[in-house]
């Protein structure tokens, strides 16, 4: 007869683990993400009821919440997209070129408008930067410098009512560069 032998504290805990990463791991795979959130303790009560009640687990009832609210907010905006201003400008500059088309070929735009570009030329491909001349201020090009939220000292770029941002740390180029001038004259 075989002997029936008890696990330890540690080969159970370490079957636990096993089965928490096996189980994390499965839903990675299909898609899912760990949240932590901190809420209330009657919100997460209420949570909990709403789940119950709909025969669903937590997570799967506040993903349905999330979904059902974006709804609500998306119906009283009417659902408009809003774009960063660079892919704004290059969408209105699209249907720009597509109006005088049209236009051209009713007859009632002259060939000479639909020969001028509509558009500035592309910025040179990233690989090929062109080195900055002291004292300018650069074109957001999407790749080093966009165009963002005013900045705290409202430094507005040419009047869009917005600033110049460095595209990575998204800080205002001129409060850089006054900071860099500023540390000169120190």
């Amino acid at each position: 007869m075989s002997e029936i032998r008890e696990f330890t504290e540690a080969e159970r805990r370490r079957a636990g683990q096993e089965r928490v990463r096996k189980w994390r791991s499965d839903m990675k795979k299909k898609g899912y993400r760990p949240l932590t959130i901190w809420v209330e303790f009657h919100v997460k009560g209420e949570l909990d009821a709403l789940a119950y009640r709909l025969g669903q687990d937590t997570g799967d009832t506040l993903r349905d919440a999330v979904r059902t609210l974006a709804t609500k907010v998306d119906a009283g905006t009417s659902g408009l997209l809003r774009l960063d201003p660079t892919s704004q400008r290059i969408i209105e500059s699209h249907v720009e070129e597509r109006v005088l088309q049209r236009m051209g070929n009713a007859g009632v735009v002259a060939p000479q408008v639909l020969s001028t570009p509509a558009v500035a030329p592309a910025p040179p491909a990233p690989g090929r930067r062109q080195r900055q001349r002291p004292g300018t201020t650069p074109t957001p090009d999407g790749v080093k410098y966009v165009l963002g939220r005013l900045c705290p000292k409202a430094h507005d770029y040419e009047g869009t009512g917005q600033s110049l941002l460095y595209a990575k740390t998204r800080a205002c180029f001129v409060c850089n560069r006054e900071r860099k001038q500023k540390g000169k004259a120190q």
